[in-house]
């Protein structure tokens, strides 16, 4: 085709198409594809039942915000350390809130409690989410058995030496999830700190590892 003097040709229009010398050949440029309204609607009623779940959840009369002695904020009613019973001991402890370490030895040993009534066939009735169900082995049934025998009275042997209660007292709060008696404070703090010292979370560059300073 012939082209007069003087006509320029229009430069070609860009395509959307990248060439590549990539195995896969020919790679298209485009936009990432926004969420369809379904799948936005779907997102927002989760959003929506999660903060009604939450705002029943901060209503309960044990959900109520923290204070220490000095009116210090602890822990705001969302906080999730409220929703147990060995969290609410933890920071309504007074003049201050115990040490997060004290709170691990406590989840710890629940564990413990847990791996121990499992390996006896006692029926153990957790939620799906609860991180105790997430602490399973290879071992057989009898290595199981005989671990979680060995774990228990070691550190039983532990909290038996704060008080012949320890271990009832310590399964009571941080298994059965029961809210402690006011005269079972002093003896229950004292065996966190032996369960924390036995599992090895207490701090050794401290001056009172009962609290976090």
């Amino acid at each position: 085709m012939r082209l007069r003097k003087g006509v320029k040709l229009k430069a070609p229009a860009p395509s959307r198409i990248k060439y590549t010398e990539d195995a896969m050949g020919l790679i298209v440029a485009s936009k990432p594809r926004a969420l369809y309204s379904g799948q936005s609607a779907l997102s927002e009623l989760q959003r929506r039942e999660e903060a009604a779940a939450m705002a029943v959840a901060v209503a309960q009369p044990h959900r109520g915000a923290v204070f220490d002695a000095a009116g210090h904020l602890v822990a705001p009613p969302e906080d999730r350390r409220l929703g147990t019973s060995l969290g609410r001991l933890c920071v309504r402890h007074k003049p201050r809130a115990l040490a997060p370490w004290l709170l691990d030895a406590g989840t710890e040993y629940a564990a413990i409690i847990y791996r121990f009534k499992r390996a006896l066939g006692v029926p153990c009735f957790r939620g799906s989410g609860d991180p105790l169900l997430a602490r399973v082995d290879d071992a057989t049934a009898q290595e199981r058995r005989e671990k979680a025998e060995t774990d228990k009275r070691s550190v039983d042997g532990e909290l038996l030496m704060v008080d012949r209660r320890g271990p009832i007292m310590m399964e009571a709060v941080c298994f059965d999830d029961i809210d402690a008696p006011m005269h079972w404070e002093a003896i229950l703090v004292e065996c966190l700190l032996a369960a924390s010292d036995h599992f090895g979370f207490s701090p050794k560059n401290i001056r009172d590892a009962r609290f976090d300073d």
